[in-house]
């Protein structure tokens, strides 16, 4: 900011407020992109503000807000349409299937992410979105109890290349989901093998998560059970 490397801020400030979305703390999520949302009213920047309405309307759902959340998506389609990119229609697309997902309704919500999906660039750069988007398809998936679909989905996010560089913590969850949708449908092997994937790849990251403490659990029972 001192430097006046008004870009870079934007880029800093996104991380801080994505991590502020991962700890569980909406609040600061919406809090955390005030800040971009005004720098961007002064510069080009065609996607940064829409992806920061994304988080924000996501953070609305962490906090029950449905209501408010689908209002930020009026917000964000509206700044789409007249922004010239009507692939950035992607994100209003994952927002929507958010909500559907929020409201129980996960067939609805695949659709949704499939739309934005098929949007999506071709992997190119280290700001690539591609993991964030498919980690959403999985959980719908996973959510409507279509486990063969859910890996499909998990595995395409771990087959990534630049899609998955800014997401390392959706990379190495897709192992331990991976290890679910293994065990729910009866591959013991394959189920254990993810799950060691995943607490090697996390070793020393947050070892609180509820994600690392049933890897370890499951990983016991499946070895016990073998």
């Amino acid at each position: 900011q001192k430097s006046k490397r008004v870009y870079d801020e934007l880029e800093f400030r996104l991380l801080y407020a994505y991590s502020e979305l991962q700890l569980g703390r909406f609040p600061g999520v919406i809090e955390a992109l005030k800040p971009v949302l005004e720098i961007c009213q002064n510069i080009s920047a065609k996607n940064t503000p829409k992806f920061a309405l994304l988080l924000s309307g996501i953070a609305n759902l962490g906090m029950g807000q449905i209501e408010e959340a689908w209002k930020v998506g009026q917000q964000l389609r509206r700044l789409i349409e007249v922004g010239g990119c009507p692939k950035h229609m992607r994100h209003y697309d994952h927002l929507m299937g958010r909500i559907a997902l929020a409201e129980k309704h996960p067939a609805e919500a695949a659709r949704y992410f499939e739309e934005a999906i098929s949007l999506l660039p071709a992997q190119r750069e280290n700001s690539d979105e591609h993991a964030f988007y498919y980690d959403a398809l999985a959980a719908a998936y996973y959510q409507g109890e279509d486990f063969p679909k859910a890996q499909e989905a998990y595995e395409r996010t771990i087959s990534l290349t630049t899609g998955r560089l800014p997401w390392g913590d959706i990379y190495a969850r897709a192992f331990y989901w991976l290890g679910k949708t293994s065990q729910k449908m009866g591959k013991v092997r394959e189920a254990s093998a993810y799950y060691e994937k995943f607490l090697k790849l996390w070793e020393n990251a947050d070892r609180g998560r509820p994600e690392v403490v049933d890897a370890a659990a499951q990983l016991a029972l499946l070895r016990k059970a073998s």
